[in-house]
């Protein structure tokens, strides 16, 4: 049973790493589809479930109609495989680094994988001559651009909750607690991420909060974050950072709100639905993945 633990996809995909020799078990997910197809593609002999698309999503899964639902992962829907795949085609000679959030066909066509943790440092351990394509964050991209020096081709896509963070609603709010600290995720917008005074991962973001209680915080990522901000620190003030459009919770997550204890305990009493990723595209998917274990374990990550 996960929950999308705090160092997110990465940890995912180290227990089941870890764990894909060991004995049968079953996960339920309670996350999007993608980080669910992720753990999935090293588990041969056991049943992963993502219990969120209980109800109307349950035939597109039974019937492995990934294309056919609208529930997902607004970041990894903005890199349609085919379309990524034929942008990878347009490109000979590149070397092709997808972020975590994205489809197993889209892994299919990309040579390591990375998430927001060890982006920089997996990005550096390639020459700096070298070609880089890099999806599908446009965001997070022209962030690593920025503090590596490199100049990868970045994708077009985006999550809709980042990019809806409002720099004048968060310099105001900045102006009422000028001691505040900002926190921003790099899938933020490089407007956003100026303001910022530390940039990381959900877990660096948590964790340089737990270290520092005294302050309090502008947090500018997914608003789900907090709950665990505010159960490590509670007597510490986090302020999340608002978005453009102040009629609508627009900096939580959508996809992830579909998850409801009613699904949980369906998916736990029906063992349904499972995920499972068609054989010739999990063979090529699980490569990159493997090959971002690797590189941060060569690199002590």
């Amino acid at each position: 049973f996960s929950t999308r633990p705090p160092d997110r996809s990465h940890g995912s995909d180290k227990i089941a790493y870890k764990r894909k020799n060991s004995y049968p078990f079953s996960l339920v997910i309670c996350g999007t589809f993608y980080s669910t197809t992720n753990i999935s593609l090293f588990a041969e002999n056991s049943k992963f479930r993502a219990h969120k698309y209980a109800g109307i999503y349950l035939i597109y899964l039974i019937t492995s109609r990934f294309r056919g639902f609208a529930a997902g992962c607004s970041l990894a829907d903005s890199c349609p495989a085919d379309k990524f795949s034929q942008f990878v085609k347009e490109h000979p000679g590149y070397t092709v680094i997808s972020y975590v959030n994205t489809t197993a066909a889209v892994k299919a066509v990309t040579d390591v994988v990375v998430t927001s943790t060890n982006a920089k440092q997996i990005v550096e351990s390639f020459p700096k001559d070298e070609k880089i394509i890099f999806g599908p964050d446009r965001n997070l991209g022209n962030y690593i651009n920025s503090i590596t020096g490199r100049n990868m081709l970045l994708w077009d896509g985006a999550c809709h909750v980042h990019e809806e963070f409002s720099v004048e609603k968060i310099v105001e709010i900045k102006r009422q607690h000028p001691d505040a600290v900002v926190l921003a995720h790099p899938e933020c917008k490089s407007t956003v991420l100026k303001l910022a005074d530390v940039v990381g991962s959900t877990a660096a973001l948590l964790k340089y909060a737990v270290a520092h209680p005294e302050k309090s915080y502008i947090v500018a990522t997914e608003s789900g974050i907090l709950h665990e901000m505010q159960k490590q620190c509670p007597q510490t003030t986090f302020i999340p950072a608002p978005p453009n459009d102040s009629t609508c919770a627009c900096n939580e997550c959508s996809y992830m709100r579909l998850n409801t204890l009613e699904k949980l305990y369906d998916c736990l009493k029906n063992e349904s639905p499972e995920i499972k990723v068609d054989a010739e595209i999990a063979e090529k998917a699980v490569k990159p993945i493997k090959r971002m274990l690797e590189i941060s374990a060569q690199l002590g990550l």
